[in-house]
């Protein structure tokens, strides 16, 4: 699934349009890709002075997920349309006192559980700048912030340069005033990042439809990890996954080594936070409400979280990874 990007959508550039007027005065979020909307603080992670990564802060992170979770509809539902395999998705305004979210549902046939997961990774592993909220609604299905953007597709981003470039950029427009070598610095982290991300996941399926550049601030945001651990099958291995070529700088031989500015952001990766999303990922598929419960299979058993931390090992203890030979193979784009 991609979120498909907006025509007229480059009309905002120069905006900020991240607070709105919505219902009854509500405060209204149209997006969450760090920096953060006004009033929603973020972190810097540093090693010495040198910015290694700027996050969302957590509390902001939890009030988005508990308005995301719980916000009541505040006006119609409309359909997104043009959103992949799983078909046109509904997006509606949710509101609660906090505040109200331009949001995206990912019903219970369109893998929520494992977009879930995947975000659960993207909190722990320090990639949650990165990738777009999720969190659960009671009714089995999932909600997640609606990105106003360009597809990959859409922004021509189909190698490691391209994506390199993008990410700079976006740095530029966020942050105007930073050096240009740590813009150049901050964006190889943040690709590096991205790969080690579906790398974690074995994700064979980061194509141009599953990545979007914000229109406004320029940020990358990762969607749509339903096809998420297969990279361990068809070719692919535990530690060497069949992942999309294009998004990995890797040698002729398939290893990709990584900076230490990005060695050091993983390093600080939380395994219990790992662990829980795993088990949020097994509630779900055990839930009657999700139709896909016994699709999701594999990822459900121990040996796939164990996939995962074997994964991470990897690229804390060796700052590298390798592909499965398929992948370093293949030369297509997304």
């Amino acid at each position: 699934m991609g979120f498909p990007a907006l025509a007229g959508a480059a009309a905002h550039a120069g905006k900020v349009p991240w607070v709105e007027a919505a219902p009854r005065g509500i405060p209204r979020i149209t997006a969450v890709a760090p920096p953060l909307p006004d009033g929603m603080q973020a972190i810097d992670v540093l090693e010495g002075s040198r910015l290694l990564a700027r996050r969302p802060r957590p509390d902001a992170l939890d009030g988005l997920e508990r308005l995301l979770a719980r916000g009541q509809e505040a006006g119609p539902r409309t359909t997104l349309a043009g959103a992949g395999m799983n078909g046109p998705l509904p997006r509606v305004l949710l509101a609660d006192g906090s505040g109200a979210v331009d949001a995206v549902i990912k019903p219970v046939f369109a893998q929520p559980a494992q977009e879930r997961f995947a975000w659960g990774i993207a909190r722990s592993v320090g990639v949650d700048h990165l990738a777009v909220p999720v969190a659960p609604r009671a009714d089995g299905s999932v909600a997640m912030p609606f990105i106003d953007g360009h597809t990959f597709l859409d922004a021509q981003i189909s190698s490691p340069a391209a994506l390199e470039t993008a990410l700079r950029r976006g740095w530029e427009v966020r942050v105007p005033d930073m050096d240009p070598l740590e813009v150049a610095a901050r964006a190889r982290v943040d690709r590096e990042l991205a790969g080690a991300f579906d790398y974690l996941l074995a994700n064979p399926d980061r194509n141009g439809a599953n990545g979007i550049v914000d229109a406004v601030r320029g940020q990358v945001v990762l969607i749509d990890h339903g096809n998420i651990g297969f990279g361990e099958r068809a070719g692919g291995s535990v530690l060497a996954p069949r992942l999309k070529p294009w998004l990995h700088e890797a040698s002729d031989g398939g290893r990709v080594v990584l900076d230490p500015a990005t060695v050091e952001v993983l390093r600080a990766a939380d395994r219990r936070g790992i662990r829980r999303a795993h088990r949020a990922l097994r509630r779900a598929a055990a839930d009657r409400r999700d139709t896909l419960g016994p699709a999701l299979g594999m990822l459900q058993e121990r040996r796939f979280l164990d996939g995962v931390l074997l994964r991470l090992d990897q690229l804390q203890q060796h700052g590298s990874y390798e592909l499965a030979a398929r992948t370093v193979a293949r030369t297509s784009a997304p």
